[in-house]
């Protein structure tokens, strides 16, 4: 999925998939400012953490728990511990 193929989808596309309206409006805006801030010529693998919490967080609807599940799972930061994340929250 590409942040252009993004913004080609209609709102009906959208609500086939059953997907919230934040959700929605979410999604759009980080397609608009992947495009616009040219995000996809960044090398995030070389990024210190803090960089790319500061540029994944500049975009509406997302937050530390988002940035930290990136730095995370897709690049593979092994020592981010997500104090946001819900269970730990919880104790």
């Amino acid at each position: 999925v590409t942040p252009s193929a993004i913004l080609a989808k209609s709102d009906a596309d959208f609500l086939v998939q059953k997907m919230a309206a934040r959700k929605v409006q979410t999604i759009v805006s980080a397609a608009h400012t992947w495009e616009e801030k040219d995000y996809g010529q960044l090398d995030w693998f070389s990024l210190p953490e803090e960089a790319v919490r500061e540029q994944l967080e500049s975009m509406q609807g997302v937050s530390r728990w988002t940035s930290d599940m990136i730095l995370l799972y897709t690049l593979e930061h092994p020592d981010i511990c997500p104090l946001d994340d819900f269970r730990f929250k919880k104790y």
